[in-house]
C-alpha cells in the first residue's frame, strides 16, 4: 500500500512539472500580450519565471532583461525602472 501511494505521489509530481514546463514556453503570441509599462509581476504572471535575468544600474536608472529560452525561440523583455520598455522574440534562437 505504501509503495502505491509513493508511486502516485511521484507520478503527480512529474505530471505537474511537465505541465509547468509546457505552459511556460514563450511564443511570439504570448510575448505580444506584454505591453509597454507592465510591471515585472504582471509579466511573470503572463509568461512565467524567466530562464535568466540580467540586471544593470546607471545613474538613477535600473534595467533588467528577462530572457525566456524555449524550443519555440528566445523571448526577451527589457524593463527600465521596473516597467516594460521593449520586447523581442527570435524564433530561430530556441535552445531548450
Amino acid at each position: 500500500m505504501k509503495t502505491s501511494s509513493l508511486f502516485l505521489s511521484f507520478a503527480f509530481a512529474v505530471a505537474a512539472l511537465v505541465l509547468v514546463a509546457c505552459s511556460s514556453a514563450v511564443t511570439q503570441t504570448k510575448l505580444n500580450q506584454v505591453t509597454n509599462g507592465m510591471k515585472t509581476d504582471q509579466v511573470e504572471t503572463l509568461l512565467g519565471q524567466p530562464t535568466r535575468i540580467d540586471q544593470s544600474e546607471i545613474t538613477g536608472l535600473t534595467g533588467q532583461v528577462y530572457h525566456y529560452v524555449s524550443k519555440q525561440g528566445d523571448g526577451r523583455v527589457v524593463f527600465i525602472n521596473g516597467a516594460v520598455f521593449e520586447t523581442s522574440f527570435d524564433a530561430s534562437g530556441g535552445h531548450a
